[in-house]
C-alpha cells in the first residue's frame, strides 16, 4: 500500500516537472518569435530600406470615388441638367522617396503660393514638410477650394503631380457639380440637388433621383 502511494506520488511529481519543462519551452519559443519580429520589423533590411519604411511608404488609404449623377434631357435632345468634375487639390506627403521629396518641395511650395496665394512659399513648405515628418498625419489638402478641369491639366505639370500615378503623392479628389445650360429657365421644373448628398430635393432631379443617381 505504501509502495502505492509512494509511486503514484512519483508519477505525479514526474509529470509536474515535464509540465513545467513544456511551459518554459513554450515562453523560451514566444520569446524567440517576439524577437524575431522586432528583428524583421525594425532592422532586416531589403533594398536599402527597413520593412517599417516599406509600411510608411505604402500604407494604402481607401477613397469612395463618388458617382456621376446623370444628365436631363429635354424631349428634343436638349441638355438641361449636367454634373462637371471639380478637384480639390491634395498630398500625400510620405510617397515620394527622400531624393525626390527634398529636390522638389521648394519649387511645389513656390507654385502653390504663386497660383493659390492662401499661403506664402515658405508657409506651404513649412506646413508639408511637418505632415511629412508627422507619424499620424500624411494627407494634407493643399487649397481649401476646388479647382476646375481646366485648372487640373495645368497642375498636372508640376512637381509631384507630373508623378501622380509613379509615386509622387500628389492627388486630385473628384467632386461633381451639377450644371444648368439654360439657368434660370425652369429652373424649378428641372430642380436641384442637396450640396451634401448630392440627392435631388425639387422637380425632376426629385422625381428621378434614384434613376439619376446610378
Amino acid at each position: 500500500m505504501k509502495n502505492d502511494v509512494e509511486s503514484g506520488q512519483n508519477n505525479k511529481l514526474a509529470l509536474i516537472n515535464r509540465a513545467r519543462v513544456v511551459g518554459w519551452l513554450l515562453f523560451g519559443l514566444a520569446i524567440l518569435v517576439f524577437a524575431k519580429l522586432l528583428r524583421i520589423q525594425y532592422y532586416d533590411t531589403f533594398k536599402g530600406k527597413t520593412w517599417e519604411e516599406y509600411s510608411t511608404k505604402n500604407d494604402l488609404k481607401l477613397d469612395t470615388i463618388p458617382a456621376m449623377r446623370g444628365n436631363i434631357y429635354s424631349n428634343d435632345n436638349s441638355l438641361l441638367a449636367t454634373s462637371l468634375p471639380y478637384y480639390y487639390l491634395g498630398l500625400d506627403t510620405k510617397v515620394a522617396d527622400s531624393a525626390y521629396f527634398y529636390n522638389n518641395v521648394d519649387q511645389l511650395a513656390s507654385l502653390l503660393a504663386k497660383s493659390f496665394g492662401e499661403n506664402t512659399a515658405s508657409g506651404y513648405k513649412t506646413k508639408i514638410l511637418r505632415y511629412r515628418t508627422s507619424k499620424n498625419k500624411r494627407y494634407l489638402r493643399l487649397k481649401s477650394k476646388v479647382i476646375s478641369h481646366l485648372d487640373r491639366e495645368k497642375i498636372r505639370k508640376w512637381p509631384f503631380f507630373v508623378k501622380e500615378r509613379k509615386g509622387g503623392g500628389g492627388k486630385f479628389e473628384t467632386i461633381y457639380k451639377r450644371y444648368k445650360p439654360f439657368s434660370p429657365m425652369a429652373d424649378r421644373t428641372i430642380g436641384g440637388t442637396d450640396p451634401k448628398s448630392g440627392r435631388g430635393y425639387i422637380g425632376v432631379e426629385a422625381s428621378f433621383d434614384k434613376k439619376l443617381r446610378r
